[in-house]
């Protein structure tokens, strides 16, 4: 299992990979750097609203937004992208602390956000057309943001679709589709 040793371009550091995810671009110079500081705003704010751990992503060389389809749906987001140049899909993948459960108190919501950020290790999968996944484990948390943010391409992209997920240690993306699962359908 190879070891990442030095920090991505994004903002926290990965500690182990089981795959070959690894950033084969820079988020300063991304043709559609603008949607990835969408994704880092989205993320903020799920923060600021005190939500559960949710997955924000951000395309770095591809149009496109995801789309939320609602609380309770048990839909996932969902994107459609036209296929990039490079046959490879960049993106910044934001993942929230869950704050959700931690009370009503702003000072203790804060304080115990920070001490999960400290204990937590997210977790991305991303499940190609063909099935195979590949899995990158143990991104830590920035402990000021609450959230990882982590810069991933998928290689030999091919038309299908691609499902996404990211969830902390404990729990699963399943459990919480919604917000924890992002299906993008590539076309030609």
């Amino acid at each position: 299992m190879p070891v990442i040793t030095r920090p991505p371009a994004s903002s926290t550091q990965r500690t182990t990979t089981t795959t070959g995810l690894k950033a084969a671009f820079d988020r300063s110079s991304a043709p559609q750097k603008a949607q990835i500081k969408d994704a880092v705003e989205r993320a903020k704010d799920d923060v600021d609203n005190w939500c559960a751990c949710s997955v924000e992503v951000g395309f770095a060389n591809a149009k496109g937004e995801p789309t939320f389809h609602g609380y309770g749906t048990h839909k996932p987001q969902s994107a459609t992208i036209t296929m990039p140049k490079e046959k490879r899909l960049d993106l910044a993948v934001m993942i929230t602390v869950s704050l959700h459960d931690l009370g009503d108190d702003e000072a203790r919501v804060n304080r115990a956000g920070k001490e999960r950020a400290g204990k937590d290790r997210h977790h991305i999968e991303v499940h190609r057309p063909d099935g195979k996944v590949e899995r990158l484990d143990g991104i830590k948390v920035d402990p000021k943001a609450l959230f990882s943010s982590t810069d991933i391409s998928i290689r030999n992209l091919v038309p299908g679709k691609y499902v996404i997920k990211g969830w902390p240690d404990g729990t699963s993306a399943d459990g919480y589709c919604e917000a924890r699962v992002l299906e993008i359908t590539v076309k030609a």
